[in-house]
């Protein structure tokens, strides 16, 4: 329903719905408009706000569209008075915990009406403690059961350990899933495959692991030491595997579903069971339970179905921005071509070598065509997919041969998969590749998950959610955090929104550098970024050499200017072997990520550099933009935490977001996801420098030219607001690609104020 509404300043009419719906969130009082309101915009009100804004009409005895022009008032005349922009601080409180108390205010305040709230608060307000302040009260109620989630283990202890400091008697008890635990005897079968086909590389990973293994697989992590404290005995973690060898594939050697006690293999029994069902059972009988996002929406989905296992009535959730890609995630079926081939050697069936034949053909085929890792697969590669995958999966139906129990469980998840990738339902299928021998694997994945998502929140009586990016900027200086609301399927009658609430020694600590003018063009990544030489092999373009050479000049001005350690944020791993080639000349301070290598191994090597005084210098993508905590835990203060000084963007993150229901956005609403996407992970990645107060001597290098330079980009430079101290990067052209076969520019580049 459309409503013409009046106002004193010049906006839109979903600006002016959205300053309404915050100022009724924060039990902001409507106030009469000034005579000068004459601007009009047209209010779409949509269902789910119409009820709360008809309420608040009704309560004050105007019209509809009185009542939306007199709460966004009262909000804008509330934010000048800061009133509801900044919490005040109380007597002898610092700035810090003056808005961890105004947040948990406003959380508590939205559990008590059964609100979901979603907040942003910036590094150092102190998310982790102000999610245990809510457990605590909520389980003040003998009713309620708490969820505490987290996107990653490592995560999960540091809740754990912050809940311990806001109630010593706060137990939570910790819920893993099967997948974070390493099956010994997949490991063992995969080193056998790797033995058969002579792949001494990979072989040469069997002796460290098997020594970890004899030792009882316990912890090695930082984090998984630590998890220890709440979990003894625990053991023959994922993590602790892929800190040995992160080359494998953790897909192929994780814990598989349960078999019936009546299947099960007598005489064997994988280590890792015990652990993990006397972990379900602690967790049945606590009314706290701490795991990740894929476990909670596990139970939920368990739920829907009448089969949860621990029913609880509250979710506080920690960086949900995350939450929609990892239910994605749990609802895509991924088919590694090399555990089917595998399976068909092992078992070795009647009709094994006619199946291996076609998956052969398949994964030459996948590897030879030249796809896009993450993008949809072509509708020739789907039919030629079919074409070799149902024999097989007709093979697999038709082997009557009984061997062991659990192979046959595999063979029937194997035709699961099959079925998964092949269904009528599936609507997109990609492909991606093992990090060295680029086995490929087909993934199906679904266009939404709001489905899954609305009943997790219609199901619990209240939520939270916080991170440091839920807020995207938006038309005429505001902020929204419209769009994760969006997919995340945030029930609009029931949103409570808090923030953003921002330390201010966050911008005003490091010096924030952006490409000058005249640098713009040479640091602006390239359209063209592929040729074919002479002989019609593929080969790095001109353009693209030029351009990774002037970054890679910056980089090494950077890395020679630098107080302390440095981490170059990337998009490709294309982009780190290339720069990582012509910064060669770092030696033992250069720390280059490899395909499949976690970030807790990347952090381990980038710290002992630091305690060797190597200055390191760490080139990566991936998981480094969200998760790679690089403060000093041996610094006695935040001036002597001299880890990480310097952090560079080479380019802005477009593209590293493909999961299925992010192309269903792109498809829907065009480059506005892409770059809403892209200002989340900016957000993250920038993020990744100042983790404390007190920090001195930060630089934050920008080198993407196309900011300011291409208007498609421009939106992002609001990511970039409130920075006070800033210079400009210079460059110097001593020469450039200029040969067919050139690997780079020969840029000499100056940062200067």
């Amino acid at each position: 329903m459309y409503f013409d509404c009046v106002y004193p300043y010049k906006t839109t009419g979903a600006a002016l719905l959205s300053e309404a719906v915050t100022a009724l969130d924060r039990n902001i009082a409507p106030e009469e408009l000034p005579p000068m309101a004459t601007h009009h915009c047209t209010v779409y009100l949509a269902d789910g706000k119409k009820e709360a804004i008809s309420a608040a009409a009704r309560r004050y005895g105007v019209e509809i569209p009185v009542i939306v022009g007199r709460l966004a008032y009262g909000k804008h005349q509330a934010d000048r008075r800061g009133q509801a922009s900044e919490p005040e601080i109380g007597k002898g409180l610092s700035e810090t915990e003056g808005k961890r108390l105004h947040l948990v205010r406003e959380v508590i305040r939205g559990l008590e009406q059964d609100r979901v709230v979603i907040g942003e608060a910036s590094t150092g307000i102190g998310k982790s403690r102000i999610l245990g302040q809510a457990a605590r009260h909520l389980l003040a109620d003998p009713q309620s059961r708490v969820c505490v989630a987290g996107p990653t283990l490592s995560v999960m202890v540091h809740l754990m350990r912050e809940f311990r400091e806001v109630d010593s008697s706060m137990a939570p008890a910790l819920l893993m899933g099967r997948q974070q635990f390493v099956s010994v005897r997949r490991l063992k079968n995969l080193f056998d495959e790797f033995e058969d086909a002579r792949d001494e590389e990979m072989l040469a990973l069997r002796e460290p692991v098997e020594a970890w293994l004899a030792s009882g697989a316990a912890p090695r992590c930082e984090h998984t030491r630590a998890l220890a404290e709440f979990a003894p005995g625990i053991s023959h973690l994922m993590d602790d595997l892929l800190e040995i060898s992160p080359r494998l594939n953790k897909a192929i050697v994780a814990m598989g579903r349960a078999l019936p006690k009546d299947k099960a293999e007598e005489g064997f029994q994988e280590p890792a069971e015990p652990i993990i069902m006397r972990m379900r059972e602690i967790a049945v009988a606590s009314r706290l339970v701490v795991c990740s996002h894929t476990m909670m929406m596990l139970q939920s989905k368990l739920s829907s179905m009448n089969q949860v296992s621990f029913p609880y009535t509250h979710a506080l959730i920690d960086e949900i921005h995350q939450l929609e890609g990892i239910a994605a995630g749990m609802e895509s079926t991924e088919l590694s071509l090399f555990s089917l081939r595998s399976c068909l050697r092992r078992q070795k069936l009647s009709r094994s070598p006619e199946a291996i034949r076609q998956v052969e053909y398949l994964m030459s085929y996948l590897d030879v065509s030249a796809m896009e890792e993450g993008r949809s697969i072509t509708p020739e590669a789907f039919s030629k997919a079919v074409s070799c995958l149902v024999p097989v999966q007709k093979i697999l139906l038709s082997a009557r041969k009984e061997t062991r129990p659990d192979d046959r469980q595999e063979r029937e998840d194997l035709v699961t998969a099959i079925d998964n990738i092949l269904g009528e339902e599936t609507k997109r299928v990609s492909v991606s590749f093992s990090p060295i021998r680029r086995y490929p694997s087909l993934i199906a994945g679904p266009v939404s998950v709001g489905g899954r998502l609305g009943y997790l929140w219609k199901s619990l009586r209240g939520a939270v959610g916080l991170s440091g990016t839920i807020f995207l900027p938006g038309a005429h200086d505001q902020i929204s955090c419209g769009y994760v609301c969006g997919i995340l399927a945030l029930p609009e009658s029931r949103i409570r929104r808090v923030g953003p609430i921002e330390a201010s020694w966050v911008k005003q600590s490091p010096t924030l550098y952006l490409p000058a003018p005249e640098a713009r063009e040479a640091l602006s990544y390239p359209l063209e970024e592929i040729r074919e030489n002479v002989e019609g092999v593929r080969i790095d373009s001109l353009a693209y050499q030029n351009w990774i050479g002037a970054a890679s000049s910056v980089l090494a001005e950077i890395s020679a200017t630098s107080t302390g350690g440095t981490l170059v944020l990337c998009t490709a791993f294309r982009d780190v072997a290339n720069l990582a080639k012509n910064l060669s000349g770092l030696g033992e301070r250069l720390i280059v990520q490899d395909k499949g290598v976690g970030i807790q191994a990347m952090r381990g090597k980038f710290i002992q550099a630091h305690r060797e005084g190597k200055r390191p210098v760490l080139i990566a993508t991936g998981a480094a933009w969200v998760g790679l905590d690089l403060r000093d835990p041996l610094a006695e203060s935040a001036a002597a935490d001299t880890l990480l000084t310097d952090l560079v963007i080479l380019r802005v993150p477009i593209g590293m977001q493909r999961s299925s229901t992010f192309m269903a956005r792109q498809q829907g609403i065009g480059w506005a996801a892409v770059l809403n996407e892209a200002a989340i992970m900016l957000r993250q990645g920038v993020g990744r420098l100042i983790r404390r107060e007190g920090l001195e001597n930060r630089r934050l290098w920008i080198l993407d030219g196309r900011l300011e330079s291409k208007p498609r980009f421009q939106y992002l430079t609001k990511v970039f607001r409130g920075y006070p101290k800033r210079k400009k990067i210079h460059i110097t052209f001593a020469a450039r690609a200029t040969e067919p076969e050139s690997s780079g520019g020969g840029a000499l580049a100056q940062a200067v104020g």
